[in-house]
């Protein structure tokens, strides 16, 4: 190790270490607002036979009177039901909730240092560069700050693993990843995706417009964050080389067009786990809307993030300015051999250029992927075509309709599962399809399919463990403590601060899907209580709504924790940490915009969200022009041939 990278891995340990240190005993929220959430949450889970909130016709409480006021909120009141003996204790670690002298409901009370397992992952992450190394000491930490038990140790280890390694949705995230890797390794081999490069190549006569490019593939492939990641990133690479785009730049467009693109598409997979969150708080969300699906589209003007990081993807790509890190990544790029622009973990996919000879057939590089799109829109159909009273397939409410029902059915795994299936059909029509047009030979086809998914087994690693995170912040209560940080504020500030709180939790738990399920039953109640009977109460809510998708999502796109993150760097090849480092100033300017123009913007003057998002477009061009330089070095596309 240099000298130089001696000094910043050092100063980048000890500031994280102090940060971890002030968080751990400086930062207490308010103990009557943590007593009262915690009575909350325990009330809530307290159900009556049927799995109904639980009826009381009086209540004898021993406690707090703020814990008493929570738990009336969670139960019903109910003259035919019985009077509940209620007591509510709490010492220095836990709460405890008895009814009628039955099995206390125990809740841990998490302080700052519930933080330390997910802070040091990503300190270690960037210290080190070793993401293995840093998910693996975040994972161990939780599990000694959750046994006192050195025995049990590793059976605490094991729980926290277990879920990404059992869970059925987990493991078909990964055989969906290798397939459809094998399916692009195959389309490479047979020279499908070379033929398709050089007929963009020809409408693509600059880096732009490549990037460009690029970037409308990744809105084009709108139905799942994972399926865009992949597909996009694979099989935009061989393009990226061929214009001598650097890693970090193809990992960028392919990651922000990926998560943002799949969060407000009115039909993708997104869209049903976004609704359910919404029906479980219709009540609180009752001056927005009166469903889930009116929620999702009330909101949708004030999906700023999503929409802002759309934008940039395409005012950087258009303009070709880049700054900060990325800037020094696309001027590495042009001088060094595509492929050795960084030590990425498919990079070894590039072994797999077709044979000379071949004969190369844009067939192989396009019908596999339409396979993979047709069949996920043919079985979502068919798994839901019982339940949908109007079958009429050319209506958008048909497509919404059977997303929603899918995605409730064998818990929620069966619209990864119909991803898996249509990755396998993808694969096999580029087998066969490789075979008719005399490109490979069947060995051969299975050979590079082989070779492909072979090349992502550290990745996959990864993946498991950026997974297991969620188990450790589980474990420690991390997320339990961030959500007592929220304190009553003024209306106007409630969506920023909601975003920025959403943003934190996404960051420290990689997850956007577990940071909305983890604040929408939380935060939404609050905003609602503190706007009730406001003339500003239906703005301020449908905001608050949508800086909890897009809070997450921008957390998410920033964390080296994150499994989405990792999925992009993966499918493009690309150094995670590289990936994450460049894409982080471009983030924050997509996220500035958003916060400034949008959320505070609106919720103070109440302007309308078109002019917000005119006023954030107008602040990203500014800022890139301001900002922004582009690569200097003469650029010399890449003869795929040579």
């Amino acid at each position: 190790m240099s000298s130089s990278r001696y000094r910043k891995t050092t100063m980048t340990l000890v500031i994280g270490l102090a940060v971890i240190t002030s968080i751990g005993t400086l930062v207490t929220p308010d103990s009557q607002r943590v007593m009262a959430w915690h009575a909350e949450q325990a009330a809530n889970a307290i159900t009556g036979e049927d799995g109904s909130p639980l009826r009381y016709r009086a209540l004898r409480f021993e406690g707090p009177a703020n814990c008493q006021a929570a738990v009336e909120r969670k139960w019903l009141l109910d003259p035919s039901a019985p009077e509940r003996h209620v007591q509510c204790h709490k010492n220095e670690s836990t709460l405890q909730l008895i009814v009628d002298n039955g099995t206390p409901i125990v809740r841990e009370l998490p302080n700052g240092w519930s933080l330390a397992p997910p802070l040091l992952a990503i300190i270690l992450a960037f210290a080190f560069r070793a993401v293995i190394f840093a998910l693996l000491s975040a994972v161990l930490l939780a599990a000694c700050m959750a046994t006192p038990d050195i025995a049990a140790l590793p059976q605490t280890t094991w729980s926290i693993l277990e879920p990404s390694v059992t869970s059925p949705f987990n493991l078909s995230i990964y055989a969906f990843t290798a397939l459809l890797l094998g399916m692009v390794g195959i389309q490479l081999r047979s020279g499908g995706l070379h033929a398709v490069v050089e007929r963009l190549a020809k409408r693509a006569k600059t880096r732009e417009s490549a990037q460009v490019a690029t970037a409308t593939m990744g809105v084009a492939v709108f139905f799942d964050d994972y399926a865009n990641s992949v597909v996009v990133g694979a099989s935009a690479r061989p393009l990226a080389d061929r214009f001598r785009i650097s890693r970090e730049k193809l990992a960028y467009i392919v990651d922000s067009t990926a998560a943002p693109i799949s969060g407000i598409a009115v039909i993708s997979t997104w869209v049903g786990y976004e609704v359910s969150q919404f029906n479980a708080q219709l009540s609180a969300l009752e001056p927005v809307a009166s469903s889930g699906y009116e929620v999702f589209f009330a909101i949708l003007p004030f999906r700023f993030y999503c929409i802002v990081s759309v934008m940039m993807v395409f005012v950087i790509a258009a303009t070709g300015r880049d700054f900060g890190p990325m800037l020094r990544a696309e001027r590495r790029a042009q001088t060094t051999t595509p492929g050795e622009q960084t030590d990425g973990p498919v990079s070894s996919l590039l072994t797999l250029s077709p044979a000379k000879g071949t004969p190369r057939r844009w067939q192989t590089g396009v019908i596999p992927v339409l396979t993979v799109l047709a069949s996920t829109l043919i079985a979502y159909g068919w798994f839901s075509h019982d339940q949908i009273t109007v079958i009429a397939p050319w209506t958008l409410t048909y497509w919404q309709d059977a997303f929603r029902i899918v995605g409730d059915m064998m818990d929620g795994n069966l619209g990864m599962y119909i991803l898996v299936g249509a990755a396998a059909t993808g694969a096999l029509v580029a087998t066969i399809l490789s075979r008719a047009y005399g490109q490979l030979s069947l060995p051969e086809a299975t050979r590079s399919f082989s070779h492909a998914v072979w090349t992502i087994g550290p990745t996959l690693l990864v993946l498991v463990l950026a997974i297991s995170i969620r188990s450790a912040v589980g474990i420690v209560h991390a997320d339990w403590f961030l959500v007592t940080l929220v304190a009553p504020m003024d209306p106007s500030i409630l969506p920023l601060a909601v975003f920025f709180l959403a943003a934190a939790t996404a960051f420290c738990t990689g997850t956007s899907w577990g940071t909305m399920g983890i604040l929408m039953p939380v935060a939404i109640p609050l905003v609602a209580d503190q706007v009730s009977g406001l003339p500003e109460a239906s703005i301020i809510l449908a905001l608050s709504t949508a800086a909890v998708l897009d809070g997450a999502i921008f957390g998410d796109h920033c964390s080296p924790i994150s499994d989405t993150t990792v999925m992009s760097s993966m499918a493009t090849g690309c150094d995670h940490i590289e990936h994450v480092r460049t894409q982080l100033p471009y983030a924050t300017v997509a996220m500035f915009a958003a916060a400034l123009f949008g959320y505070a913007l609106v919720a103070s003057q109440h302007t309308s969200a078109v002019w917000s998002w005119l006023l954030a477009g107008a602040f990203v061009v500014i800022i890139t022009k301001a900002l922004g330089w582009r690569a200097t070095v003469p650029v010399v596309p890449v003869n795929p041939d040579a």
